[in-house]
Parts: C-alpha cells; sequence; structure tokens
C-alpha cells in the first residue's frame, strides 16, 4: 500500500492511518503508558491500539478503538478498510459519502438494516455512527459472538440496525467498492471503480497489489 496508492493520499491532502494491535513488536511504544490508554501515535504513519491484540480475532475491538482515536480527534467522517484493499483516493471524493451514515458495498442487495456493508473494499462511516459502534457489545444476532469479534463488517452492520429507525440512519450501496475484487477489474482509467478487496475469492498476495497498481498506471 505504501508503495502505491497511498502516495497518493498525502499529494491529495487525505490522513491516512496504520491501527496496529500488540503482539507482533508493536508493544515497545506501550512502555509505561495507563492501561486507560486507547491509542498511541508513534510519529509514523502507524497508531497502536494498546488494548487490543494484533491478529484476525480481535478485529471488531481493533475497529472501536480505532473509532475512539477517530472521534477524539473530530473526524466528520472515516473510510476504514484493510491491508488487502486496493483503492483509488482521488476516487474517494467522488462517493457522496458526506450525505450518508453508512456507505459501501452492499453486493447489490438492499442498503437497509438487514444487511452490512462489507470490509473488504473499505466502508464510510459518518461521526454520529462512531458512538454507536465504539461501545457497542459485541453480541451475536446473525452470527456467533465468536465470529463477530473477527467479522468487523458484520458488526457494524448488526449494531448500526439497532438505531437505523430511531435515529434515521442513511445508508448507501455504492457498487464502485467491489468486494469479490479479484474475480473483475480494478480501478482503471476506463472505468469507474473506487475500490477492490484483493482477496476475494483469491487468497490475497502482495503481487496482487502491485499487478493492480500496474494496471491503473497503464490505463491512464
Amino acid at each position: 500500500m505504501r508503495s502505491c496508492w497511498l502516495n497518493d493520499c498525502a499529494n491529495l491532502g487525505i490522513d491516512y492511518k496504520f491501527f496496529v494491535g500488540v503482539g507482533q513488536g508493536a508493544e515497545q511504544f506501550c512502555d509505561g503508558i495507563s492501561e486507560n490508554v486507547v491509542a498511541v501515535e508513534t510519529g509514523d504513519d502507524f497508531v497502536v491500539l494498546p488494548r487490543v491484540p494484533d491478529d484476525m480475532a480481535h478485529l471488531t475491538l481493533k475497529t472501536q478503538d480505532k473509532l475512539r482515536w477517530a472521534l477524539a480527534r473530530g473526524y466528520s467522517h472515516c473510510y476504514c478498510c484493510f491491508p488487502d484493499t486496493y483503492c483509488r483516493p482521488e476516487r474517494l471524493f467522488d462517493a457522496p459519502f458526506a450525505a450518508f451514515d453508512y456507505l459501501g458495498d452492499f453486493r447489490s442487495e438492499c442498503a437497509q438494516p438487514d444487511n452490512f456493508a462489507s470490509g473488504g473494499p473499505g466502508y464510510f462511516l459518518s461521526r454520529r455512527t462512531f458512538s454507536l459502534l465504539m461501545d457497542a457489545p459485541i453480541e451475536g444476532v446473525w452470527r456467533d459472538d465468536e465470529h463477530l469479534k473477527q467479522a468487523e463488517d458484520l458488526f457494524v452492520g448488526q449494531i448500526l440496525a439497532r438505531h437505523y429507525t430511531a435515529l434515521g440512519l442513511r445508508y448507501f450501496d455504492d457498487q464502485r467498492f467491489i468486494n469479490h475484487g479479484r474475480s473483475r477489474p480494478g480501478p482503471l482509467g476506463t472505468n469507474d471503480v473506487i475500490s477492490t478487496h484483493l482477496s476475494c475469492p483469491d487468497p490475497y498476495t502482495s503481487d496482487a497489489m502491485l499487478a493492480t497498481h500496474k494496471y491503473w498506471l497503464e490505463s491512464q
């Protein structure tokens, strides 16, 4: 990501961070801090979340603490994605995220409270959804509790569904975010795709990221 599309974020004035839990070396930044500290900024492009293990099983907890970080810094919206997402940051501005609370790939299904936006290509959240999510219990409604600890996109959809009617939350299915990214072209100069998930349906490799970027450049 650093060698391709993230470089363009800086040029466009888009803030980005990697959120890293503890357990793979990041704990060196957590020495001597209070157990109540949610996030530790390292001065680089990543933020350490000392309360969260850095593994697949705790992605939902990581999402909650990164939203606490975003809320504390006054962000109005966040685009949440993963290291296997290829995105064209200049096209993020084409997504009507400012008009919605929850925007992403609902897989051409209804953008309604019985559905969720796939995490693979990334999704947008508005500020008023941050507090709904960051303190919500991780409880199984669609799936079992253990599954929701790692299926953070299911968790987000589940929690927002509880508030959909009372708060009048606004959803939008933007089909330019592609979950099954390896089965169709990613962003090209000849299409309007914004982002693509490079672990679906085939396993992710760094070559897939670099190849997707190469195709983007060659299409200009």
